[in-house]
């Protein structure tokens, strides 16, 4: 059941307008990782969760992120584009080469 009356911590500025900005917003994320600048820091991050799962679990499959990376985010949908639906499985898909390894983040799959 949705909260009512949460004041925003505050607002960006899109050129479709004001969205206002809640704590649990993946906003900052999304913003962040659609610039291909910062794809290195997120292939950092998640190398280091996979390192310490790997630590907690050895026997896992799950390898560390090291060929080149294609990162998506939901941010396009947040411009009023012309595209109209958003990522039903992801907040930030990260794509490793041509072997269709993909590493997929968000509050229901952490």
């Amino acid at each position: 059941m949705p909260i009512k009356n949460i004041t925003p911590l505050g607002y960006v500025e899109l050129a479709s307008g004001a969205k206002a900005i809640y704590p649990m917003n993946d906003i900052f994320l999304n913003y962040t990782f659609e610039d291909a600048t910062y794809w290195e820091a997120l292939r950092l991050a998640v190398n280091l969760l996979i390192d310490a799962y790997k630590q907690q679990k050895p026997d896992t499959k799950v390898k560390l992120i090291e060929g080149n990376i294609k990162v998506r985010t939901q941010f396009r949908h947040l411009l009023d584009s012309d595209e109209k639906t958003t990522f039903r499985d992801q907040d930030i898909k990260v794509t490793e080469d041509e072997d269709a390894s993909t590493y997929v983040g968000g509050v229901a799959t952490i």
